[in-house]
């Protein structure tokens, strides 16, 4: 488990930010598949539904995970890995499976992926890929991040993205093999 007192601090400056804009809660997201795994856990308490807070996985590289877990998220490296087909945000997944797409290994076949906490607001649903109706979207003021929908458009899997760094914060990193051969070994962060 990760504990990054700043980078909570902005976490949690972003969560009333939000809580002020939205003093009546956000339209409410409830079938997150991580928020109805933790459903009746100590973990579904911890989470904050009226500004649409949730825990998703980020995919992403060991020492990727490494930075990220001490110096937060970081906007220079949007869409350095796998592109921005959603808009130059923060990319989340409900599903470890689809994290995974986004992980890749640099250290003798490890993976990497965080489960984050994100706050999302008022969030776009959309189910085409398009960064001109997401940047309209977002310019309007009526929304705070994208929910891409692409589970319901074609069957894969539902992102999230945060457009700004405070939004997410890493509480979690998994270290992980793929394939049959994978051992077990203790590692540091």
């Amino acid at each position: 488990r990760l504990e990054n007192s700043s980078l909570w601090r902005q976490y949690q400056s972003e969560q009333k930010r939000l809580e002020k804009k939205w003093p009546n809660g956000c339209t409410l997201v409830d079938d997150a598949k991580t928020s109805c795994a933790i459903e009746g856990s100590h973990f579904a308490h911890r989470l904050a539904s009226d500004t649409n807070e949730l825990y998703c996985f980020h995919g992403t590289s060991p020492s990727s995970a490494r930075s990220i877990a001490v110096e937060g998220f970081q906007l220079a490296r949007v869409g350095s890995h796998k592109g921005a087909a959603f808009g130059q945000g923060f990319y989340f997944a409900e599903s470890s499976s689809k994290a995974d797409e986004y992980s890749h290994d640099e250290e003798d076949g490890l993976f990497a992926m965080i489960l984050c906490r994100i706050v999302c607001g008022e969030m776009f649903r959309i189910e085409k890929k398009g960064t001109v109706e997401v940047k309209k979207a977002l310019a309007s003021g009526l929304f705070d991040s994208v929910l891409a929908d692409r589970e319901e458009a074609v069957g894969t899997y539902r992102e999230f993205v945060v457009f700004t760094p405070a939004a997410a914060y890493p509480e979690f990193v998994v270290l992980y093999q793929r394939g049959e051969n994978a051992k077990p070994r203790v590692l540091k962060l």
